[in-house]
């Protein structure tokens, strides 16, 4: 945050499910974090109720999203296509239901 000189960005560290919020989030982006399952359910208290979750996964997770909560809907997923990275890469938007 720092050396990118970004001012509209504060940088907490702590556990997500440790952290709490006054107003929800319209948009949560999550990187190599667990099952989508086990994401959702630790990071859904800090979603708005019509925000989205961006979720960036390796492969496309096809038994991860058989295993999305009810309360949860797959909306889209996009493949990525990263510079100079010969791997597959994918972005799934989540939203509550």
């Amino acid at each position: 945050v720092n050396q990118l000189k970004l001012k509209n960005v504060k940088p907490i560290h702590t556990r997500v499910e440790d952290y709490q919020v006054e107003e929800s989030f319209n948009l949560i982006i999550t990187r190599a974090f667990s099952s989508l399952k086990d994401m959702l359910g630790i990071c859904s208290h800090l979603c708005h109720t019509s925000g989205l979750f961006l979720a960036m996964k390796g492969k496309e997770p096809e038994l991860e999203i058989k295993e999305i909560p009810e309360e949860f809907e797959l909306v889209n997923i996009k493949v990525l296509n990263v510079y100079q990275l010969d791997a597959s890469r994918h972005l799934l938007v989540i939203e509550q239901k």
